[in-house]
């Protein structure tokens, strides 16, 4: 016979006179004996007398029965699931005292400004020459041509970089203007269009006598434009021809410039394209410009010059058709080698070791307090803190 004792005290109050029927009738259905105490007003054990049936575990109408073994109806009370339904897990909880707060402080300080410095003395090899032309060359003067000074060698691969200053493509409504089915090689209708692309939506948005990329049709002025929205519109597509001071034409490659994931997931020519899209989405540079950046002065990366250069001067020929001097903005041809952590990245560094330095002070300045305060003695229990 086995005994499952419950206390009767408060038993019959509330809520627990449902549970205490459930109960009863459940034991009842398991083949269990019920017997009542002698005086309930007395607190005492009430007893269950089992008669064990014969290979029976407890039903699934509770939900939150103990997990028992399914011959014996016994209950396991090392199994993972009883003491998870009994919340008997092991838990861990991480109280820090003064000491240890100050060792983690001042540890993640000096990790941080560790790594700051390192990217610091890293990037130092970073060799990059940046020229501006917007000022040198008018709009839409296709033979300007601008001089590079190359003071140091370069090792190839040398990456060249559009740097453009003073524009900001972070704003609310210049990232959500285009669309992305459009961009993978679907049509879309004027409502899509008009929802995703305003204000520039159809091809008379983008000027007159807009031409397809095939360079000999005329798209309709009707048509929905192909690629739409502000972002694509506002693509710059000034030219480069890139030469050292003989002449010698350096070619630049925009092989390889964009992300294989941007490439393979996110654009795809229209089966149309050549008579109905006015720029071949599939660019590479295109592909880069449509990543669009947080702050108002960025650079991005236009091609890859697989020659080393070295040290003289070197010839931009440039044909600049885009017009930054509308809203002030500059624009900049960049050189540029890079390291196994990437280009010059002076914002990282700098951020690393302001909040180094700023988690060092702060475990100063908790040690040095409580070293004060225990050799002050002080009364204070409010600021008595455990050391230890």
């Amino acid at each position: 016979m086995k005994n499952l004792d419950i206390y009767s005290e408060g038993f019959f109050t509330d809520i627990n006179i449902i549970n205490f029927n459930l109960h009863k009738q459940f034991m009842q259905q398991q083949n269990y004996q019920y017997q009542y105490p002698d005086q309930l007003n007395q607190p005492q054990q009430q007893t269950y007398n089992q008669v064990p049936p014969q290979s029976q575990s407890f039903p699934n109408a509770f939900p939150n029965q103990l997990p028992s073994d399914k011959v014996t109806g016994s209950v396991d009370p090392n199994s993972l699931k009883y003491k998870f339904r009994n919340q008997q897990i092991s838990g861990y909880s991480f109280l820090p005292n003064i000491k240890c707060s100050v060792i983690f402080s001042l540890s993640v300080g000096v990790l941080l400004t560790i790594l700051g410095v390192a990217i610091i003395i890293i990037t130092a090899t970073v060799i990059e020459v940046d020229k501006r032309y917007d000022d040198i060359c008018g709009i839409n003067q296709t033979d300007c041509t601008v001089t590079i000074e190359v003071t140091e060698a370069m090792s190839k691969p040398v990456y060249f970089y559009l740097g453009v200053q003073n524009f900001y493509q972070n704003h609310r409504l210049y990232v959500k203007s285009y669309s992305e089915d459009q961009l993978l090689g679907e049509d879309i209708d004027g409502e899509t269009a008009e929802d995703k692309c305003t204000p520039i939506i159809l091809n008379k948005d983008l000027g007159s006598s807009v031409k397809a990329i095939d360079a000999t049709t005329v798209l309709a002025p009707k048509a929905i434009a192909n690629p739409c929205g502000m972002i694509a519109n506002s693509w710059i597509q000034d030219d480069y021809i890139f030469a050292d001071s003989a002449g010698t034409i350096i070619p630049i490659s925009t092989n390889g410039i964009a992300w294989s994931v941007d490439k393979d997931k996110k654009f795809k020519r229209n089966p149309h394209a050549s008579t109905q899209q006015y720029i071949d989405v599939l660019n590479e540079r295109f592909i880069n410009w449509m990543s669009f950046y947080t702050l108002y002065n960025w650079k991005k990366l236009w091609g890859i010059i697989d020659h080393d250069l070295p040290i003289g001067t070197y010839k931009f020929t440039i044909k600049n058709y885009y017009d930054v001097l509308s809203f002030s903005g500059e624009k900049h041809v960049i050189l540029s080698n890079v390291t196994a952590i990437g280009g010059e990245s002076k914002l990282l560094a700098v951020l690393l070791v302001s909040m180094g330095g700023a988690y060092i002070l702060l475990a100063a300045a908790v040690g040095i307090f409580k070293f004060y305060q225990k050799l002050s003695n002080s009364t204070n229990t409010t600021l008595d803190f455990n050391w230890d």
